[in-house]
């Protein structure tokens, strides 16, 4: 026989409504209007947030768009560039029988002459500067992601990203250029005076020997001022990257990279050099490469001219490849 059950509260505890209960029911089993009720939903939901990466995130290989952006630049630039050298050999040597082989004959003397054209040195100037805008937005693309899966940002905001960290980038660009080129100045003056010095004692031989020595100790010293330069540079346009339209001041942004650079250079010089040494080494062999298919090519047209311009496209996108693997590289050293 069953008991009555008895719905009388207990001493102290206070009846509830049954609407309230019928509520508490419904709401916990019941997702609420507009709420992301599962993980992916969850997901989607910041999808649009800005974020600095984590180092572990930050892989060239996962910013392709990237990659084939500065290789779109370098390509542009690179036509840009080449044009009035091509109109100044056609108007200059275009009638000689001999046509541009006289540029490349011993000694370079027709081809030095293409030095006073000042025209060409003032586009690699201007792209040079122009080139900060790059490496911003280059770095910015490898720094920052969107949402918890750190989507790659457009490059549209990475472009932003690059013109607002142009005059930094520039003034770290101009103080690491000074620096190194003193240095390298000073090198000269002491190699030569080394040399100078020991011709009586150890012969012209040696002497030139311990001058070589002396200025790839320099030389040396200017590739390490390089590369905590670059450490300086990622900081820096990660960090404008991260502030959005509210960047700090120049300066500041200058004085925190450098003091970002300067730390990581205290723990991680040799895993910096080692990292940009070995990908500087691949990018000179991609280069011999490219030179050694232009010579095997020589003044041929058709399709061996066409398969040349493919294997030097396929140089440039590979140095572009390395170029960001390296700043990538050197992200994940700052952010340590």
């Amino acid at each position: 026989m069953t008991e009555p059950r008895d719905d009388t509260p207990a001493a102290g505890e206070e009846a509830q409504p049954a609407t309230a209960t019928a509520t508490a029911t419904a709401s916990s089993t019941e997702p609420e209007t507009g709420a992301p009720s599962t993980r992916d939903d969850r997901d989607h939901a910041d999808d649009d947030t800005l974020r600095a990466l984590e180092p572990d995130e930050i892989r060239a290989r996962r910013r392709p768009r990237a990659i084939l952006f500065v290789w779109a630049w370098e390509l542009a630039c690179a036509f840009l560039i080449a044009t009035p050298i091509h109109s100044w050999a056609k108007s200059v040597w275009g009638a000689h029988p001999d046509g541009d082989a006289v540029l490349f004959r011993p000694g370079g003397h027709a081809l030095l002459s293409w030095l006073g054209d000042r025209t060409t040195l003032i586009a690699l100037a201007v792209f040079g500067v122009l080139g900060q805008i790059i490496t911003g937005a280059l770095v910015a693309s490898l720094a920052t992601g969107l949402g918890k899966r750190g989507r790659p940002p457009s490059m549209t905001l990475s472009l932003r990203a690059g013109i607002r960290a142009f005059f930094p980038l520039l003034s770290v660009g101009v103080l690491a250029g000074a620096l190194e080129g003193s240095i390298l100045g000073i090198g000269l003056a002491v190699s030569s005076s080394t040399d100078h010095a020991l011709q009586a004692s150890l012969g012209d031989a040696r002497a030139f020997t311990a001058r070589l020595a002396v200025l790839a100790l320099f030389a040396g010293v200017a590739l390490i001022v390089g590369i905590i330069a670059d450490l300086a540079r990622v900081a820096v346009a990660r960090d404008i990257a991260l502030a959005g339209d509210r960047p700090a001041p120049m300066l500041r942004s200058m004085r925190d990279g450098l003091v970002a650079a300067a730390s990581t250079t205290r723990r991680a010089i040799g895993r910096a050099t080692l990292a940009w040494g070995w990908r500087t080494v691949l990018s000179l062999a991609l280069i011999w490469i490219g030179a050694r298919a232009g010579d095997i090519a020589g003044g041929r047209g058709g399709g061996a001219l066409w398969l040349l311009f493919v294997v030097h496209q396929l140089v440039i996108l590979a140095r572009a490849g390395l170029r960001a693997s390296w700043l990538a590289n050197a992200l994940r050293l700052v952010g340590r």
